[in-house]
């Protein structure tokens, strides 16, 4: 990373970490042609991402060669740079880069198209989630449950805490995220998952999965904790259904782990109703289940009554985004 230019420092207390500053850009100057990239894709501009061809709404008029001003349905400018490619051949690929982005809002570093990252020698990554992997501890020789695993980023880091050992079982639902997911794996090296396509509401009942030694819980969630964000528009529905959703999850993958087992339960988001109130709803339904006390010197303990949980809160701790960590044991 320093190689790069960047002033990269491994994280003191997780050895696997290492941190890149993210720095303000110059100021934008409004460009007469706009680009309306999607939201994911306008966030990941903001912090000075090229923009590619799947991540392009709109593009009006585009012609190679034209600097083009990058925002959000918003109208929220989030970059500036030049068109690679037209309105044409954007619509109709979909592939490819669109925008060669020359300055964002934030600056860090393009690691997608670092030859590092494509030799698979390092993952972009938030803290709490290599955190989460290092609470559920899973070890060589064990069989591990990942569900909702898409794109990969905990498999890659539980896979290399095993040694490459035991067998990781990686679920999604959705086969254009297990290919993702794959996709991932092949580059990290990764050589003891096993991915697999289904419903993480149904993997016991369906006798897809049985007597693992832990699981891995990262349900679908309002991601109100991420980082870098636009907007968000949520309803009290989007709560209530989600929250149901993950209580499904969660209870589905302790069925799925052996006596002395443990799951963790991680969400990137700050809500009580998809957080407190699911880990201890699942203790309360599953049988011999409880909530374990969680150790970390990292994030602000949650007190849970029998056990405890993690939180990270963004508005505190400015090198992180929202999240969330229970560890479960099954009796």
């Amino acid at each position: 990373m320093r190689g790069h230019g960047l002033d990269a420092e491994q994280h003191s207390l997780l050895e696997e970490a290492v941190s890149v500053p993210v720095e303000e850009g110059l100021p934008l100057s409004p460009k007469e042609c706009k680009v309306v990239a999607k939201k994911e894709a306008a966030e990941a501009v903001m912090m000075g991402a090229n923009l590619y061809a799947p991540g392009v709404h709109n593009c009006r008029g585009l012609r190679r060669g034209n600097p083009v001003s990058v925002v959000d349905k918003y109208e929220q400018a989030v970059g500036e740079g030049v068109a690679v490619q037209g309105e044409r051949e954007i619509l109709e690929r979909r592939r490819g880069l669109a925008v060669d982005v020359t300055n964002s809002r934030f600056r860090t570093a393009k690691f997608l198209e670092m030859a590092e990252y494509l030799d698979g020698a390092f993952y972009p990554q938030s803290l709490p989630s290599m955190l989460a992997c290092r609470i559920l501890d899973p070890k060589p020789g064990e069989t591990v449950l990942d569900v909702c695993a898409s794109p990969g980023g905990k498999t890659g880091a539980m896979a290399q805490m095993m040694k490459n050992a035991g067998k990781i079982i990686s679920v999604d639902r959705n086969a254009k995220k297990v290919e993702r997911l794959r996709a991932n794996l092949r580059r990290l090296g990764v050589a003891n998952v096993t991915c697999l396509i289904h419903d993480a509401r149904y993997l016991a009942r369906d006798g897809v999965v049985s007597g693992v030694d832990c699981a891995m819980v990262d349900p679908p969630c309002t991601a109100i904790g991420l980082r870098p964000k636009l907007y968000q528009r949520l309803s009290g529905s989007d709560l209530a259904n989600l929250s149901s959703l993950q209580l499904q999850i969660l209870c589905e993958a302790v069925r799925c782990v052996k006596t002395g087992g443990r799951i963790a339960y991680t969400t990137c988001t700050l809500s009580k109703e998809e957080n407190e109130e699911v880990v201890l709803s699942a203790a309360r339904y599953s049988n011999g289940v409880r909530i374990a006390e969680v150790h970390s010197p990292l994030g602000e303990k949650v007190d849970l009554g029998e056990g405890s949980a993690i939180r990270f809160n963004p508005l505190r701790q400015k090198d992180s985004p929202g999240y969330f960590i229970a560890l479960l044991s099954k009796k």
